[in-house]
């Protein structure tokens, strides 16, 4: 039971390093399909927060070259967020590029109701608003004072709470989606709307509440809200402390995908169906025909390869041969044909069948070997000298000669695995396999690392299970893994 417990907790280390892996050969061969996927991997060396972006674009206005205009852009997008890094350096700048970065600071001015933005187009009379603007409300734009103005506007919604909030833009956001996120239920719905509302007008977009609607729909807008957040918080906010610290870590493909998996359950299918939900829904049916084959078929194979093992070695052979025929021959046939039966009764009985049939076609070789070896041993000479018919004796032996069938199951899991997803795609069975195959098609990275994550599990609990089976099987292995018998 030690022994257990021990490769138990090593399945969660091992579980991490498997998706490591298996996302970064996953994203390489399926390609990048979300806006975080454009990060690095798996470490990124130069991390960046909304510092660098808005004093990087202040300074390619204030340039006037090539890439001006993409700048402009840039610092209209951050919006209130740049503020507190582009406003108090502007004096740093000269008189011609000071002007440029505040004129194109207009279209956020629009935005915050604080001026007109035509008003704003010349640049004298720009470079002063803004300089006035932070020394009046450069104190506003503190996350202590954020928090109390998110706060009141989402409680209840006055026209002067409304322009508290708007005046700090972007920068805001970070306790909008926060506190949108917290607020749940149906009594907080209202309240969510208009932190939804707050949101689209500093940012664009069209995500906010319909009027009547329910809280369903207000979970699906706000886990847009979340997703999009994931994706671009750190063009919002400032990374300081220990999160600056692990920065080249968390700013990765990888740990973005760790995150919005905890977050939304595995992500999204293309379906609209949260592939958790997916995976909960299908797994029964592939799980019961794993099972039916990693049981079955071992049961099945181990007294066929014990019978095998009395017949002749060139006709055993033969019989195995004829076996995997059968198997194979019944796959192709319903594959190439497309007849499966019209139950979904009958499709299962068919698809168990298989799966027994192949299971001990996997366990039957083992358990001919190694029934074999033991024949010749010295015991069973004696035995048979006493009068022991070889059926009697190849029956005595059949717990002793199952040892290596049973230390083959964690390694045909993966196998077994194959098998039944092809199975359900011939059969048209809704399980694991159909859905495994059209998110190879349609690139959905989601799936195959839940499918991957789940399988690495589904391994090391096989495992763990196999080895206390070996434990009951061969006494002399329960001496040497501590126990007391």
């Amino acid at each position: 039971m030690r022994e257990a417990i021990r490769r138990l907790l090593w399945l969660a280390p091992t579980l991490v390093v498997v998706t490591v892996l298996a996302f970064w050969a996953v994203s390489g061969a399926l390609g990048d399909t979300q806006a975080w996927r454009a990060r690095p991997l798996l470490f990124n060396p130069t991390p960046i927060g909304v510092r660098d972006i808005a004093w990087g674009a202040a300074q390619a206005v204030a340039e006037g070259g090539r890439e001006s205009a993409r700048a402009e852009a840039t610092l209209a997008r951050l919006g209130g967020a740049a503020l507190p890094h582009v406003l108090p350096r502007l004096d740093s700048m000269s008189p011609e590029g000071r002007q440029r970065v505040a004129r194109a600071l207009a279209p956020l001015a629009a935005r915050m109701d604080t001026a007109i933005e035509q008003t704003l187009k010349e640049g004298d009379t720009a470079a002063e608003f803004w300089i006035r603007f932070w020394e009046d409300h450069f104190v506003d734009f503190n996350p202590a004072i954020v928090k109390r103005v998110v706060t009141r506007y989402a409680q209840r919604a006055t026209d002067l709470r409304h322009r508290e909030l708007i005046r700090l833009d972007t920068f805001a956001l970070d306790e909008i989606i926060r506190q949108m996120n917290e607020r749940g239920g149906a009594e907080a719905l209202a309240q969510r709307g208009r932190l939804m509302e707050a949101a689209a007008h500093v940012t664009g977009h069209p995500w906010v509440l319909p009027s009547g609607a329910t809280l369903s729909q207000g979970d699906a807008i706000n886990a847009q809200w979340q997703s999009w957040w994931a994706a671009r918080r750190n063009d919002y906010v400032n990374v300081v402390g220990v999160e600056r610290l692990l920065s080249p870590l968390l700013q990765t493909r990888y740990a973005a995908w760790v995150e919005e998996s905890v977050r939304s359950k595995f992500g999204v299918l293309d379906n609209g169906e949260p592939a958790f939900n997916a995976l909960k829904r299908r797994a029964p049916l592939s799980l019961a025909l794993f099972f039916l084959g990693l049981v079955g078929g071992s049961v099945l194979g181990i007294f066929s390869g014990t019978a095998a093992s009395l017949m002749p070695a060139r006709v055993a052979r033969w019989l195995e041969a004829a076996l995997v025929l059968a198997v194979m021959g019944i796959s192709v046939a319903m594959l190439s044909s497309g007849e499966v039966p019209e139950k979904a009764s009958s499709r299962f009985a068919v698809a168990a069948v298989l799966m027994i049939l192949f299971g001990a076609m996997l366990v039957a070789r083992y358990q001919r070997t190694s029934s074999a070896a033991l024949m010749k041993g010295e015991w069973v000479r004696a035995y048979r000298a006493l009068g022991a018919g070889r059926l009697r004796v190849a029956w005595s032996t059949v717990r002793a000669s199952s040892n290596l069938a049973v230390s083959a199951m964690a390694p045909h899991t993966s196998t077994l695995l194959s098998a039944v997803f092809v199975v359900e795609f011939a059969l048209k069975l809704e399980g694991l396999g159909p859905a495994t195959i059209a998110a190879l098609s349609n690139r959905e990275v989601e799936w195959i690392m839940l499918i991957t994550l789940a399988s690495t599990a589904l391994v090391g609990v096989i495992q763990v299970i196999s080895d206390l089976l070996l434990v009951g099987l061969d006494p002399r292995r329960r001496v040497l893994t501590g126990s007391e018998h």
